[in-house]
């Protein structure tokens, strides 16, 4: 396994002027977030090697299915399966996009020489956190939680506000983007909201990190079926429990 020690995070990154612009505007997008070198060896991770699980709801319950229960269902399963997801997303909260649960991986050893396990520790070493403590201003964020997504055609997130049920004190939500050559028109964009206007977006530009305090009413916009590449991200929060 990897050990990228303290060389996750650009220590060219100017902790004061985008911490400000985080402090006016409740949220930034800082490019070129991760060191060159740990961009690249993720992106190629994500692509090439991650076991990804399809994540959704159904009812009130956050549920998943494994690439392989997908593909063991007939054509007649998949569109009722992908007929109830959509009918949902009518009338509910829904998502539906791949994922890959880092923190339990990391817990379990479900995949112990898979690269993100490093990416973990790296992120949460005391480096790493003051980077975070610095920028935000809050000196109690004490970890990073993350997992990976993969959205591909047909995948979304709909409107919510990453309050916690489970009592997780989250104070700011963290997305490293990790998708090359993405196009907008594709969709598949953070959208923050006010009420159901669009008030700022961020487009997913490889090796940035989208930052926003939470609360905050976010979605991620439908990818559209002509969508040529995938977008990957590793998701989360910077929290103080």
């Amino acid at each position: 396994m990897h050990n990228f020690q303290g060389l996750l995070i650009n220590k060219l990154n100017d902790k004061a002027a985008w911490g400000d612009q985080l402090a006016s505007a409740g949220s930034v997008q800082i490019p070129n977030f991760l060191e060159a070198f740990a961009a690249e060896e993720t992106y190629s991770c994500l692509e090439q090697q991650v076991p990804w699980e399809m994540a959704y709801r159904s009812g009130d319950e956050a549920m998943t299915k494994t690439i392989a229960q997908l593909s063991a269902m007939t054509p007649e399963d998949r569109q009722a399966f992908h007929g109830a997801v959509m009918e949902q997303a009518k009338r509910d909260y829904q998502f539906a996009y791949f994922r890959y649960p880092m923190i339990d991986a990391y817990t379990n050893k479900w995949e112990p020489q898979l690269m993100l396990n490093a990416i973990l520790e790296a992120i949460n070493a005391v480096d790493s956190l003051d980077f975070f403590r610095e920028l935000t201003g809050d000196e109690k964020i004490r970890k990073v939680e993350l997992q990976a997504t993969y959205f591909a055609p047909g995948h979304f997130l709909k409107q919510h506000n990453d309050s916690s049920t489970t009592g997780d004190d989250r104070r700011y939500a963290c997305v490293i983007n990790l998708t090359k050559d993405w196009e907008s028109h594709w969709g598949g964009l953070l959208q923050f909201l006010d009420g159901q206007g669009v008030t700022n977006t961020h487009v997913p530009a490889f090796n940035s990190c989208s930052l926003f305090k939470v609360p905050r009413d976010h979605q991620v916009s439908y990818v559209a079926p002509y969508a040529t590449k995938p977008r990957y991200a590793l998701t989360g929060w910077l929290r103080a429990d």
